[in-house]
């Protein structure tokens, strides 16, 4: 049984190259026969996972708002927080709540990617802070990489590294996993990289996290984020981080490291 799924899983990792970029063209070629059209990249969809945190969703609208974005809508994997709750009351926007923890695959793992499944959209995790130097039409530039690019799956801010404070307890940790997303450089300012589930923009027809054999794209220069848990002193925490660290089920990469500091 063991030399079975050996097999079959080196068949796979042969075959997955070629499958997906198959199916990468095939989504191209579905987009424009049946594809929703993009009449203004500002008008794009924006989920934003979230789970119990208020202050990086906050922060993250904010960053979303002042640049125009504003067809915005949040995905609640039942967060538990009072003030939070109290909150998405008085939201503005559109608040998803799943009744349960999905994890941070929730937008496919739910009904919720049908309603988009054939336009672009975007989905990040709610943790993420847009630098303020990044330029307001950063939409259309994801969009002219992701045309630039027919096989790329999504392309999506890159993850600056180069401030992390020295409090911060894992910054080495950090700098060493991140760095390797900052060395196959494509053309200036544009890397092939992973993305899980940070800020990026998705190509009609196509979900899902990254893995070894998509071809994903980061951008760099000005157009980066910050994730917001590296600039967090552990020994001033404020009640929300320890409350979310508390609360945590269903973990990100980074998340689960945290929770077992």
């Amino acid at each position: 049984m063991n030399s079975v799924r050996f097999l079959l899983n080196n068949v796979w990792r042969i075959i997955a190259p070629k499958v997906y970029k198959i199916n990468v063209l095939f989504a191209g070629f579905l987009y424009k026969i049946i594809g929703k059209k993009i009449e203004d990249p500002f008008l794009i969809p924006i989920y934003i996972n979230n789970y119990n945190h208020l202050k990086y969703l906050v922060d993250l609208i904010a960053c979303l708002e002042k640049r125009g974005y504003r067809n915005i809508h949040i995905i609640d994997n039942d967060s538990t927080y009072k003030p939070l709750l109290i909150y998405y009351e008085t939201c503005p926007y559109e608040v998803i709540k799943l009744g349960k923890n999905v994890g941070f695959t929730a937008i496919w793992d739910t009904g919720i990617y049908k309603k988009i499944w054939n336009s672009y959209y975007v989905y990040t995790d709610s943790d993420i802070f847009i630098e303020k130097d990044c330029p307001i039409d950063f939409m259309s530039h994801f969009v002219s990489v992701l045309e630039k690019y027919p096989l790329c799956h999504k392309v999506g801010f890159g993850l600056r590294i180069d401030d992390i404070p020295n409090y911060f307890t894992m910054k080495e940790q950090v700098i060493k996993h991140e760095s390797q997303f900052w060395t196959k450089q494509i053309e200036p300012d544009l890397y092939d990289a992973r993305i899980d589930t940070t800020f990026a923009l998705y190509r009609p027809f196509c979900k899902g996290p990254s893995n070894s054999y998509k071809f994903v794209i980061r951008t760099g220069g000005k157009y980066v984020c910050k994730h917001q848990p590296w600039y967090v002193n552990i020994n001033t925490s404020s009640v929300e981080d320890l409350y979310y660290i508390r609360s945590i089920q269903q973990s990100t990469h980074w998340s689960a490291k945290v929770k077992n500091m």
